[in-house]
């Protein structure tokens, strides 16, 4: 039996806020690491690492059959906003 509209959204529902919660852990983790990088004394970007990072999304993007782009432009939004709250 096919799923209606309705139950469909509530799936996807289920999933944004897991996706929230997601973000939630990550920024916590970006704190830390925030922390961290201005007792050692160490930049915020570290341009090989995110390189990497996105890279590594780009494969994984591609296993799953998303887009490239896509998932590049996620990563960016999310790093850019992980320098901000280093830089707080």
């Amino acid at each position: 039996m096919k799923k209606t509209i309705d139950e469909l959204r509530k799936e996807i529902d289920l999933i944004d806020r897991e996706l929230l919660k997601s973000f939630s852990k990550r920024i916590n983790l970006v704190k830390e690491i925030g922390i961290i990088k201005k007792k050692e004394g160490l930049g915020l970007l570290n341009e090989k690492r995110r390189e990497e990072v996105i890279n590594k999304w780009k494969l994984i993007a591609e296993k799953e059959n998303i887009s490239r782009d896509f998932v590049e432009k996620i990563y960016k939004i999310l790093h850019d906003y992980s320098l901000e709250i280093e830089n707080k």
